[in-house]
């Protein structure tokens, strides 16, 4: 029998990937009324895309603390989107449709 789940590559995505993905994913699930009860945790990501991607803008700098800053913000990013992810396959019970509509990639095993 075939299992899908959520591809999970996006946890080694660099910082200007994980921005892309992420609004992506963002813009996926608020399109879609099946995902509308996770409005909140979609705010977060977005105000965290915000946030990485000012910080990308100024770690071309040499202060370890931009860079500390955008590696955190960078990492609160992949987490939300786990968790994300992990609704998706819960609610997806296997439906390659409901997980293709949230925009995360399938991964078939």
């Amino acid at each position: 029998m075939k299992t899908d789940v959520i591809d999970f590559n996006f946890v080694s995505y660099s910082a200007y990937e994980i921005i892309y993905f992420a609004e992506y994913i963002s813009s996926k699930m608020k399109s879609n009324s099946r995902f509308s009860n996770l409005k909140t945790m979609i705010e977060e990501l977005d105000f965290n895309i915000i946030t990485l991607l000012n910080y990308s803008l100024v770690s071309k700098t040499t202060d370890p603390q931009d860079s500390a800053a955008l590696f955190q913000t960078k990492e609160e990013i992949i987490e939300i989107l786990k968790i994300l992810a992990k609704y998706v396959c819960r609610i997806a019970e296997n439906d390659e449709s409901i997980i293709t509509m949230s925009g995360f990639q399938l991964e078939h095993k």
